[in-house]
């Protein structure tokens, strides 16, 4: 039977999961996730965008802002997957709110890049993971960080900004 995936291209932007850093030994996994997704699907090619520590908001750590390199990136793909959020959490960077519309905060964030995609990549099968339920460094999905917020939380900042650019 004919692959109906292999020719289509995938990009993939995210922190160290996407990027693939063994964060137990150091260095890098030899099949972080977009390498999986695209062998399972038998995909024509991937990029992978990832960056570790990268944030989805802008930040004063000298750490990635994830937002930045999707509205900086302009090659042709068909299938863009992105995974963030943990970092700007364990950062304690800002929420902010649905109505914030620059990088400052993570709901401004979601809006920039997601208005990006959806107008550079409205062809392309775009999706935004949630931050996965981890304990990591004595942090529970459910526990507050100290600007009063936690993963469930910004699980549901994705999906509340996702479902204005879902068409």
């Amino acid at each position: 039977t004919i692959n109906e995936f292999s020719n289509l291209t995938f990009t993939a932007f995210g922190d160290s999961i996407t990027y693939g850093a063994d964060l137990i030994i150091g260095g890098r996994v030899e099949n972080p996730y977009p390498t999986v997704v695209s062998n399972i699907l038998g995909l024509k090619s991937y990029e992978n965008k990832g960056v570790s520590g990268a944030t989805l908001c802008s930040n004063n750590l000298n750490l990635t802002c994830m937002t930045d390199v999707i509205t900086s990136y302009t090659s042709e793909t068909d299938i863009i997957g992105v995974l963030g959020g943990v970092n700007d959490f364990n950062r304690e960077l800002p929420l902010g709110d649905i109505d914030d519309t620059d990088t400052s905060t993570i709901y401004g964030s979601l809006h920039v890049s997601m208005s990006y995609l959806s107008e550079n990549y409205s062809d392309a099968f775009v999706f935004y993971m949630t931050p996965y339920k981890e304990y990591f460094h004595g942090v529970l999905w459910s526990d507050d960080n100290s600007q009063g917020y936690n993963l469930q939380d910004v699980a549901n900042a994705i999906k509340e900004v996702a479902a204005i650019y879902v068409k």
